[in-house]
């Protein structure tokens, strides 16, 4: 499912990332809400991922680990604010290292994802 994106810097803090996929959006629902997929597309692919937690409802959490060659984590979570299977997705994500929060969008309707950041 290669998607095509775009990057749009809306301000010097902000940035919009959207990426299109060519597949139906039941299964662009599915990547983002099945536990047993994520780690088959999150992240660089030589890193193994793991779903620590996801609780995919409005107010749920979710906590993804990827983990090296070596052995280093690199944690990942969030928090899922709106949930209207297969229309919308809306949630946070933050990157366990740094100090910064973005939200996420998910509409399948338009095959397409935005990240805010």
């Amino acid at each position: 499912m290669p998607a095509k994106s775009k990057f749009v810097r809306k301000s010097e803090r902000e940035l919009v990332t959207t990426h299109t996929f060519d597949a139906p959006r039941e299964l662009v629902w599915k990547a983002w809400t099945d536990p047993k997929l994520i780690p088959k597309w999150w992240g660089p692919s030589r890193y193994l991922t793991v779903v620590d937690k996801m609780d995919v409802r409005p107010g749920g959490r979710w906590r993804f680990v990827q983990r090296d060659a070596e052995g280093n984590e690199f944690g990942f979570h969030g928090e899922y604010r709106e949930v209207e299977p297969p229309k919308r997705l809306v949630g946070t994500f933050e990157y366990e290292g740094i100090r910064a929060t973005s939200s996420s969008r998910l509409r399948p309707s338009r095959k397409s994802v935005a990240r805010r950041s």
